[in-house]
């Protein structure tokens, strides 16, 4: 695999984990923040109706949606008003997912029901949105991955034939720096804040030219 391509497909790699990470955090914190809310709003229905059982006034008057001993209610809240305690739950009924506060009365469980399926379908529709500005955000990210490799390439291509004409004398005159544009490593391989490699090309042909003395 050649250095662009490994470069490209590291930044793919990386890229797709990181929007990934960050879709599902904001995916987890939507939903939770969803649940939470319809909790909320169950748990104040269910003391809304708690008063209106003790005035006598009808439970399902006005926006509370409230029942006594509703037969769909979750065996899980039922229980637990069995015991003497107030609680809260998200589950499937008959008419789809709905968020339950139910509490023990005198009469037996007192319970609140809000439909859920509305934030269903608010994070569904968030899921979907997340899921382009994840895509189009790893195919920006890979894109500049890939062209940013391939002028690293092309420039280390350029260094390393400079690099071997140099090493056998047939291009003496020749510096690094000149040829491959920038102030990184790639201009000046020995470090040092110089711009190029001065020296180098005289040396190597000056061993060239006493090289070639020294054959018979």
């Amino acid at each position: 695999m050649t250095l662009r391509r490994q470069i490209a497909t590291a930044v793919a790699a990386i890229s797709v984990l990181v929007a990934v990470a960050v879709g599902l955090l904001v995916h987890e914190a939507m939903v939770r923040q969803h649940v939470d809310q319809a909790r909320g709003a169950a748990l104040t229905g269910l003391d809304a109706a708690f008063g209106a059982y003790q005035r006598n006034e009808d439970l399902a008057g006005g926006d509370r949606r409230a029942a006594l001993n509703d037969p769909v209610l979750p065996g899980r809240l039922r229980t637990l008003a069995a015991e003497g305690h107030r609680g809260s739950l998200l589950a499937e009924g008959p008419d789809g997912e709905s968020m339950w506060a139910a509490g023990p009365v005198r009469g037996g469980v007192l319970s609140v029901r809000l439909d859920f399926t509305q934030d269903r379908r608010s994070i569904a529709d968030l899921d979907r949105i997340i899921l382009i500005t994840v895509t189009a955000s790893v195919f920006t990210t890979v894109l500049a991955g890939v062209l940013v490799a391939d002028r690293i390439s092309r420039r280390l291509r350029t260094a390393a034939t400079a690099a071997r004409g140099i090493a056998s004398g047939r291009r003496t005159d020749t510096r690094i720096g000149e040829l491959v544009d920038g102030r990184d490593e790639v201009a000046r391989p020995r470090g040092g804040g110089r711009p190029d490699v001065p020296g180098t090309a005289p040396a190597a042909g000056g061993r060239a030219a006493v090289h070639r003395r020294r054959r018979p």
